[in-house]
Order: structure tokens, then C-alpha cells, then sequence
């Protein structure tokens, strides 16, 4: 009976003409959204992997009502509700409804003037520059701001697999597109009207732009969320902890610095060991902490099984070197490198 269960059947009409399917562009908008919605995480990986750098489709596109047309004014002029905030160097924009605002000030000024109002942003706790950015202004003026949402935290609690929470990817993957089909941090030169906010914020784009882009996202996270039954977990666990997780880079910790110098040392012989045995084993020095040498060592020199190939050649992920670890002794040795190094593959 398994075996029946496991026997794949291919004289099935689905009415797919193969051939065409196989000669037309990948519209990887769409793979994104049929992998996500059957949880393929594994097969969209490797296919990703496939596509050749430059042949690969771009999500599809599409623009929200909120235009990248900022005026300049204060966060009391957006009205109420929800506001979505980016800030670069001493530039932030807001936005709310159909509107961005977007200013210069201090963060010290900003805080206080966003102290009653519900913030949304992307990886709020390092807003503004981390331990010393917008929650550390806050705490200094004495008043507490009020997180209503967190695109990069919701993405985690919704798909907590991904490799990366970038603002511009997870918009892209949300099928949210970059108004007037600007790219990552090449906002226009010209003058079109629009307010120019002169720095970009790390998501590689303008405050305005980027809070278009977190208004945008959160905007399509909450139903998900709320499908998921996830919004308690975001507002009574995550939203606050990234007040505690602040306080704490604020604050640091106290370490034993002379018993840390000693457990360093430690790392550092073996590791040096390591890595003599390492080139040992392969009669030759090479980069270990570089996936291309060592994937032509194991691979091109040692011969071993070749698993997934990616754009720069086969891989040698965790994964990989974990599925041919008993084919050769210097297989555990590089993953315990990589351990005390606190590199990947």
C-alpha cells in the first residue's frame, strides 16, 4: 500500500502544455505566492538557487493608494491613527491614511511629539540607530512610545523560516512595488514635485519612501496575522519585549573582561588547531571561511557527493556538509570551525 501511496502517476491530463511552460519567462511573483500559500519553503529555495543571476522575474508589482508625496510638516498634522515611521540621519518622514509628512529634527524632539500617537515600523528597536536611536530618546525625555505594529517582528511570527527580514524584500514578496518604479536607493533626480528627503535610511531608500513601504507591508501582514490567530502574540509578547530588548542595549551588560580575554584564547588555539588539521586532511591551504574554496576542495579535489548546486557553484550549507559528513574526517572539522568562528556556509 505505501508503495501504491508513493508511485507517481503521469498519464494525467492537466491540461499544461509543458513545452510551453518550459520556454516562457519564470514570473517569480507568482512562484513566491503558490510556494508560500502550499508552505514549499524547501522547492522554492532550490528553485531559487536555479534561476541564473540576471534571468530571474521579478515579483509582480503593484502600487498601493499611498504616493510617495511628502509635505513637510509635523507628526500632529497626519491626523489620527497609526503612523509609519522611517528615519535617516536627521531626516524622517511619517505616514498615515494617504498622507506623509516628513521633517528634521532631533530625535529628542521627534520622540516627544510621537509620544501619544501608535507607531508602525520596521525593526523598531534599532529605528534611528539602535541603542542610541528613537527609544533611547524616548527614555531620555521620559516618555514611552507606543508600538502598534512591527513589520520585520510579524514577518518572523508568520513565516519565521525565512533567511532574511529585509523591508524591500518582504514588500517585494507581498507584491508591493516601489512607486513610480524607482529601484532601491535611486530616487529620482529630477525635479518632479516631489519633497527630496536628501538621505536614505537602511532599507536603501528615502524616509518617505521607505515609510510608504512599511505602511504598505503592515497593511498586508495584519490579516494575515489575524488568519494565523498571531496578533496576541505580536501585541502582548513581541511588541513589548522590544521595549525591554531596548533598555537592555541601553544599559549593557557587565562582563568578566579578564575571564572573557581567557575564554577567547581559548577559541583561538582551537581554532588554529582546526585549521592545521583542516589543510592537512587537504594537502593544501585554503580559505576556509570561503564557500567557493571550500566547495572546490571537497567537491573538485576530495571528490565528495555534490548535493545542491547555487549561482556561485555547489553548495556547502549546514545542510549539505551535514548529509556527507561520513564520507570524509574533514567534513566535522570545518563544521566545528564554523561553530567557533560564528560563520555559515
Amino acid at each position: 500500500m505505501s508503495k501504491q501511496l508513493a508511485t507517481l502517476h503521469y498519464d494525467i491530463d492537466t491540461g499544461v502544455d509543458l513545452a510551453a511552460a518550459m520556454a516562457s519567462e519564470p514570473d517569480r511573483g507568482a512562484l513566491r505566492e503558490f510556494m508560500r500559500e502550499f508552505e514549499l519553503r524547501a522547492v522554492m529555495e532550490r528553485l531559487e538557487e536555479a534561476l541564473p543571476e540576471g534571468q530571474a522575474v521579478p515579483g509582480r508589482s503593484v502600487e498601493t493608494e499611498l504616493a510617495v508625496e511628502a509635505v513637510e510638516g509635523t507628526p500632529a498634522d497626519l491626523g489620527e491613527g497609526a503612523a509609519a515611521l522611517a528615519i535617516a540621519g536627521g531626516r524622517w518622514a511619517a505616514a498615515s491614511g494617504e498622507r506623509i509628512v516628513a521633517g528634521e529634527s532631533t530625535l529628542d524632539e521627534l520622540a516627544v511629539s510621537l509620544a501619544e500617537r501608535p507607531l508602525v515600523a520596521h525593526d523598531a528597536k534599532s529605528l534611528g540607530g539602535g541603542r542610541h536611536g528613537l527609544l533611547a530618546a524616548a527614555a531620555r525625555e521620559g516618555v514611552e512610545l507606543q508600538l502598534d505594529h512591527d513589520t520585520m517582528l510579524a514577518a518572523y511570527l508568520v513565516e519565521p523560516q525565512r533567511r532574511t527580514y529585509e523591508l524591500i524584500e518582504l514588500a517585494a514578496d507581498a507584491g508591493i512595488g516601489i512607486a513610480g518604479g524607482t529601484s532601491p536607493g535611486s530616487a529620482a533626480d529630477a525635479d518632479d514635485g516631489q519633497l527630496s528627503l536628501g538621505e536614505e535610511g537602511e532599507a536603501g531608500l528615502e524616509p518617505a519612501e521607505e515609510a510608504r513601504l512599511v505602511a504598505a507591508l503592515a497593511d498586508s501582514q495584519r490579516p494575515r496575522l489575524a488568519d494565523l490567530e498571531l496578533e496576541p502574540l505580536l501585541r502582548e509578547v513581541e511588541l513589548p519585549l522590544v521595549h525591554v530588548l531596548a533598555a537592555m542595549e541601553r544599559e549593557g551588560l557587565k562582563l568578566d573582561a579578564e575571564r572573557l580575554a581567557e575564554v577567547g584564547a581559548g577559541f583561538g588555539e582551537r581554532i588554529a588547531t582546526l585549521e592545521k588539521e583542516i589543510f592537512e586532511l587537504a594537502e593544501e591551504e585554503f580559505t576556509i571561511g570561503s564557500p567557493q574554496q571550500v566547495g572546490r576542495v571537497l567537491f573538485e579535489k576530495l571528490g565528495l557527493s555534490r548535493k545542491r548546486r547555487g549561482k556561485t557553484g555547489f553548495s556547502t550549507d549546514a545542510r549539505v556538509l551535514a548529509s556527507i559528513r561520513e564520507e570524509h574526517e574533514i567534513i566535522p572539522k570545518i563544521e566545528r570551525w564554523r561553530e567557533l568562528k560564528g560563520v555559515g556556509g
